[in-house]
């Protein structure tokens, strides 16, 4: 459906107050308030994280455009936690400058052999508290800087055979696709 000139004039008059009136001060103020809802769903879901393994709130590393994230320290990792659009997401890393930011999962797959890859990430907190409850201890000692250097390895490794297997996959498509093709016009 087209928008006659009138509304399109119009709504970019609002949109145009919005930001010259309100963005400046509207937005880090609902930022600022997701953050902290964030932050309490943290702590009423995942409490074991700071009862037992000493974890803490900390500062983002960087502004996010997307959804709401707030990073967490424990002894010898970094968690990143964060809500876009009602999923949750968590995220790894070591505790140094460089921040390599890995996936659950991924890191799980190398350190406990009998970790079954689910097929997906979970998406509610409650799910992912089940999941870090029963593997926090694991991935701690994963992350203890005489050990990373092995798990960095195998997780490169896993990027790269995942990215081969993605290109082959892509490949064959297109192989496939070419036969057909020439079978057509034969």
């Amino acid at each position: 459906m087209r928008r006659s000139l009138l509304e399109r004039v119009t709504m970019s008059a609002i949109n145009g107050l919005y930001i010259a009136a309100f963005q400046w001060w509207l937005e880090p103020l609902l930022t600022l308030q997701a953050e902290r809802n964030l932050r309490a769903d943290v702590r009423r879901e995942l409490p074991f994280l700071f009862d037992a393994f000493d974890t803490h709130f900390v500062a983002n590393e960087r502004e996010y455009r997307w959804g709401k994230v707030v990073m967490l320290a424990a002894r010898n990792l970094k968690l990143r936690v964060s809500k876009d659009r009602g999923e949750y997401g968590v995220t790894l890393s070591t505790m140094g400058e460089r921040s390599e930011w890995a996936g659950v999962r991924d890191v799980l797959t190398i350190v406990t052999p009998e970790y079954g890859l689910p097929p997906f990430d979970p998406i509610v907190l409650s799910e992912w508290s089940k999941l870090l409850k029963a593997q926090f201890a694991r991935l701690e000692e994963a992350y203890r800087p005489e050990q990373y250097s092995v798990i960095r390895q195998k997780l490169e490794q896993t990027k790269a055979n995942a990215i081969a297997k993605m290109k082959a996959e892509v490949a064959t498509q297109y192989t496939d696709r070419a036969i057909r093709n020439n079978n057509l016009n034969s």
